[in-house]
């Protein structure tokens, strides 16, 4: 379980429940591979995403239907984008440009950026699961003419 991955220098750090491991691979690289391993590319799982959610920019990206891994991409001060993995956020304690995310294993993360963003990000990983959930092939279909019944 993936609970962020962020790039520092001339290295990408994934941070796990096991402990922080370092590439020199771009996080986009990364998350394209995890995509990849669960059977999808990055650029559709980005585009499925953009379309329902009518978004353009700084879409969530989720790498697995199975695992329901969400992960938004946030402005983490002169740091530059860190990806966060929403499905394993328990808590988020907003502070005055500075806020903690509390991961379901207990480990926390200090970001330094804006309150809107992250509130944003998380309303829309929020909304797109419920979307998931909700919507399904029998809706999809009938959005078609029928021009015969089976029975």
């Amino acid at each position: 379980m993936i609970l962020y991955i962020y790039s520092k220098q001339m290295h990408t750090f994934i941070i796990d429940e096991y402990g922080v491991f370092r590439s020199r691979k771009q996080p986009k690289h990364i998350l394209e591979d995890l995509c990849m391993l669960y059977g999808s590319t990055m650029e559709g799982r980005k585009r499925a995403v953009s379309d329902r959610l009518m978004i353009v920019q700084m879409v969530p990206i989720l790498i697995s239907d199975k695992t329901k891994d969400l992960f938004f991409p946030i402005l983490n001060g002169e740091d530059g984008y860190w990806w966060l993995n929403y499905r394993l956020i328990q808590n988020v304690y907003k502070g005055k440009g500075q806020h903690k995310i509390v991961f379901c294993n207990g480990r926390e993360l200090l970001l330094y950026c804006e309150v809107r963003s992250l509130m944003r990000q998380l309303r829309r990983c929020a909304l797109y699961n419920e979307v998931l959930e909700r919507d399904t092939v029998g809706d999809y279909v009938k959005q078609y003419q029928r021009i015969e019944e089976i029975s």
